[in-house]
């Protein structure tokens, strides 16, 4: 495991691939990763050290979300 203990304060799981919320003491940073899946406290450790960042405006611009089109999979009626 990882040395040094980070203040993750959430995270969210796609199968074995995180993103993970850090509590850095004066902001929060971001950080995606893969991980093995076991063990879910050492998994957001792991990508909290060697994950990549992540930058939260950067995806809603990639993802284009408002609240017209938040889920594009909904058929309108």
């Amino acid at each position: 495991m990882p040395e040094e203990k980070y203040n993750v304060i959430d995270a969210i799981w796609f199968n074995t691939i995180g993103i993970v919320k850090i509590d850095t003491g004066y902001g929060f940073k971001w950080y995606i990763g893969d991980a093995s899946g076991e063990d879910e406290e050492y998994d957001m450790q792991y990508i909290a050290k060697y994950g990549i960042p992540v930058y939260p405006g950067a995806l809603k611009e990639f993802f284009n979300l408002n609240e017209q089109n938040s889920d594009d999979r909904q058929e309108k009626n």
